[in-house]
């Protein structure tokens, strides 16, 4: 079975030529997509550089179409080489920008284009950092391809480039997972601060450690500098970084192996409840101590998805499909994987595929409609953006608190952090467009527009946010 691992928080360039190499027509952008591959090895030098732009000229020469494709892979190699004799971040700002000129509306590439556009301005490679355009450009990404959404959802989840919004932010993280996007602890984490916000008992200096971490790895791409940070959360009792600095001791990496006080870590965490550090915990007590048996780790597999963990439900699934722990049981298999695949997790989708050619379609018309009684991730989220948008600092009054949940639909989209999420959005803009060296008076009287209307429907619904009433008048002077 294939063990699943707690990843670091960490952007990183997305490997996109395998993603998109069904975008390659012809045959000389066929050989480019290949040459792509050697430039980014360790060893690749000037020469094969040479060799690839000498490829990429050819594409433009005999097929224009494909000009945007062909400064999209150049900047690729640039950007994304192991190789420093290669590497070169304003030659692969300059072609990724390029490719954006070149490439239609519809063209797939141009989310990817964005996205590794935006993540040279986030880390400020080959340029001064400058988290607004990265905001813009991570912006565009995810309104192509909501995989893509993680570097816009995290900036809006510490208020980088735009004003923060962690119910937003949540959402955000909840469309990349159901994309099949591996955000689980990203998200995880997020719900574990809205919480303790609601509670009104988040430790703020450890919270603040955590953040840190993130941005540091993410923002400054300096994994081992971040550690320091996120080993003070941990220690303060930060629950989301004792899972995470478990994972560090568990793998060795960048930390001196401990994998006594991984265990310690993860089961402290998994007692609070945390999922990711309960479906952690199996794997790294069974490094710690093999003699753990099949039927224990089941139990506690099951434990964590019987609470809507969607890697715990895919696991659950695969003890039953090879019998592990438990009486073989095809359609338990099936139901579960079913479950996970239905919130995004991407390995569950691949065994449902395998597992659900031994059924017949009645049989899994069957099994889908009791799996869809089992319990999902999702629905917690939705239950915490519904408690979140009572508190005043994140959009509505207290006195009208009795009102929203009238109103709140069974998704818990329309409530006041639903409206005010959608408020933000166009005020992000409309801040953006003011600071354009020409402002355009007809898009900004849109945004203003939609701001009022926005704020006009909260209030017949029941609900107050917070309102920019100075950007809003701003707008309207600019017209």
């Amino acid at each position: 079975m294939k063990q699943f691992k707690t990843i670091t928080l960490t952007l990183l360039f997305l490997f996109t030529a395998s993603a998109v190499s069904c975008y390659a027509e012809s045959s000389e952008l066929r050989k480019l997509l290949n040459k792509v591959n050697k430039c980014k090895q360790e060893n690749a030098t000037q020469k094969d550089m040479a060799s690839a732009i000498e490829l990429a000229n050819k594409v433009i020469e005999k097929n224009p179409k494909e000009t945007g494709a062909a400064y999209y892979y150049l900047g690729e190699i640039y950007a994304r080489t192991n190789s420093e004799k290669v590497r070169d971040y304003e030659k692969a700002m300059d072609c990724l920008q390029k490719s954006l000129h070149a490439l239609g509306p519809k063209n797939k590439l141009r989310s990817f284009a964005h996205y590794n556009i935006g993540l040279l301005y986030y880390q400020g490679k080959g340029m001064e950092q400058n988290y607004d355009s990265a905001f813009v450009h991570f912006e565009k990404a995810q309104e192509l391809n909501k995989s893509l959404i993680a570097g816009y959802a995290e900036m809006i989840e510490f208020g980088l480039g735009t004003n923060k919004d962690p119910g937003y932010a949540l959402t955000c993280y909840e469309e990349g997972i159901s994309a099949g996007e591996d955000l689980y602890e990203k998200a995880y984490a997020l719900r574990y601060v809205i919480q303790h916000m609601i509670n009104n008992d988040l430790n703020e200096e450890a919270y603040k450690n955590y953040q840190m971490y993130i941005i540091t790895c993410s923002a400054k791409n300096d994994e081992k500098g971040s550690l320091k940070y996120l080993k003070a959360s941990s220690d303060a009792g930060f629950v989301p970084a004792m899972c995470s600095y478990a994972s560090y001791l568990r793998q060795g990496e960048l930390v001196e192996k401990n994998l006594e006080e991984a265990v310690r870590l993860c089961k402290v965490a998994s007692d609070a409840g945390y999922l990711p550090a309960m479906f952690n915990y199996v794997y790294t007590y069974k490094l710690f101590d093999n003699s753990i048996t099949l039927e224990e780790q089941f139990k506690l597999y099951k434990k964590c998805a019987d609470l809507g963990f969607p890697l715990s439900q895919t696991t659950v699934g695969v003890y039953y499909l090879y019998g592990w722990g438990v009486k073989e049981n095809l359609e338990e298999a099936y139901k579960w994987n079913f479950i996970a695949a239905k919130q995004g997790e991407k390995n569950a989708k691949i065994n449902l595929q395998n597992i659900g050619v031994n059924l017949s379609k009645e049989q899994r018309d069957t099994l889908e409609v009791e799996a869809l009684k089992l319990p999902t991730s999702n629905k917690e989220s939705s239950k915490l953006l519904a408690e979140l948008s009572s508190i005043p600092t994140f959009g509505n009054d207290k006195s009208n608190t009795g009102a929203q949940k009238s109103q709140t639909s069974a998704g818990g989209a329309l409530n006041a952090s639903f409206y005010q999420s959608q408020y933000n959005k166009y005020s992000r803009k409309a801040e953006r467009e003011l600071k354009s060296p020409e402002p355009r008076a007809d898009y900004l009287a849109s945004l203003q527009k939609n701001m009022s209307s926005l704020a006009e429907q909260a209030l017949a619904k029941g609900f107050t946010i917070n309102r920019n009433t100075e950007l809003e008048q701003a707008t309207i002077d600019k017209k």
